[in-house]
């Protein structure tokens, strides 16, 4: 395993507890949906940015799907994970396309 994917992994665990802590912590009860509002999102959308690809795709859909596991919300710990990986990923694949636009 050489330094590159150390750093990946490291990075991919380091974002995940991120996710974790801002959909987990900060966190407003919405009325009637028994469900919340949080800003874990906005680390989903570093996760892609910063990451890039599948590795920030895992960071995100485990760190939002280990909130929903802690908060109580356990039927919905599969749906968050596949929601957020590819949220994640689809985020990434956008700034992919647009840098590579903007550098021809």
């Amino acid at each position: 395993m050489n330094n590159k994917q150390v750093t990946r992994i490291v990075l991919t665990a380091l974002f995940a507890a991120l996710a974790f802590v801002a959909t987990y912590i900060i966190r407003v009860p919405t009325v009637g949906t028994n469900g919340y509002v949080n800003i874990g999102d906005t680390i989903v959308l570093l996760c892609a940015w910063m990451i890039g690809g599948v590795y920030g795709g895992l960071a995100a859909g485990i760190g939002s799907a280990l909130s929903d596991l802690a908060g109580g919300y356990g039927p919905y710990i599969p749906g968050t994970f596949v929601i957020k990986f590819f949220m994640a990923v689809i985020a990434y694949l956008i700034f992919a396309a647009l840098k590579k636009a903007n550098v021809n």
